[in-house]
């Protein structure tokens, strides 16, 4: 059972570093827009 909680966090964990890494690769093509 506490493997199937742990999964979870993983996966939700998962998915806050990929958002979080598609909104630094955002924020960087919006920079490079704005040196131009």
């Amino acid at each position: 059972m506490p493997n199937k909680i742990f999964e979870g966090e993983f996966h939700l964990t998962i998915k806050n570093q990929i958002h979080i890494t598609d909104e630094m690769s955002h924020n960087d093509s919006l920079d490079t827009k704005q040196d131009v």
